[in-house]
């Protein structure tokens, strides 16, 4: 389907990556999904930004300022 709309969590890349952070239960995926190129390189992959926006929802979540679309499984995962 690709994208549905403009929010963090409105698109495939970024549902596929919460399904990742919700299989590995840890922060793993969280750092690795901000740990992106350096500032020198000439473009980031749609599939990595969307990675990237994501983590930081639940980076926010996870210091008490969830958004207020944050899906389910990401809540969950903030909650602990």
């Amino acid at each position: 389907m690709g994208a549905w709309g403009p929010g963090s969590f409105e698109n495939d890349d970024a549902m596929d990556w919460l399904g990742e952070l919700a299989d590995s239960g840890d922060l793993t995926t969280v750092e690795s999904a901000l740990d992106l190129p350096p500032a020198s390189a000439d473009y980031v992959e749609a599939p990595e930004c969307s990675a990237a926006i994501a983590a930081a929802e639940v980076v926010a979540a996870l210091f008490g300022r969830p958004g207020d679309d944050l899906p389910e499984e990401a809540v969950n995962f903030s909650r602990g």
